[in-house]
């Protein structure tokens, strides 16, 4: 998924919403959890993943799935251990002041999931 947003409008949301979700069932993600990183309200979000309402993602909801993709794909790449990829972002981490990452990602602040973005990032150009 490109983060271009001349790209945007092509995007599948009910594809990008499924890649989203199972990303969060290997993160063992609540509702709730998954609400907060993506910006969207409980009832909404359930209403998309039981095929109630049509997803109809907005801009800076596709742009956060995009960068929560890259974030697992780097995590999967950098661990051998599948299991430790997925269990990442509840381990304290001295890169972010001893918190979890889950913590800035869930925190509804794009300095949040942009500096786990950023930090997984960095470390795959070493």
């Amino acid at each position: 998924m490109s983060s271009d947003p001349s790209n945007l409008q092509h995007i599948n949301h009910t594809t990008a919403l499924k890649a989203f979700d199972r990303i969060g069932d290997a993160w063992q993600l609540s509702t709730e959890e998954r609400c907060r990183i993506l910006g969207a309200e409980v009832g909404t979000y359930e209403d998309w993943m039981t095929g109630k309402r049509t997803p109809k993602l907005s801009d800076p909801q596709i742009i956060t799935i995009s960068k929560v993709i890259n974030i697992y794909d780097g995590l999967h790449r950098l661990f051998g251990d599948q299991a430790y990829a997925d269990r990442w972002i509840r381990c304290e981490n001295a890169a972010f002041n001893n918190q979890q990452p889950i913590n800035l990602l869930t925190s509804r602040s794009p300095a949040g999931l942009d500096g786990v973005f950023e930090l997984v990032m960095d470390i795959l150009r070493i």
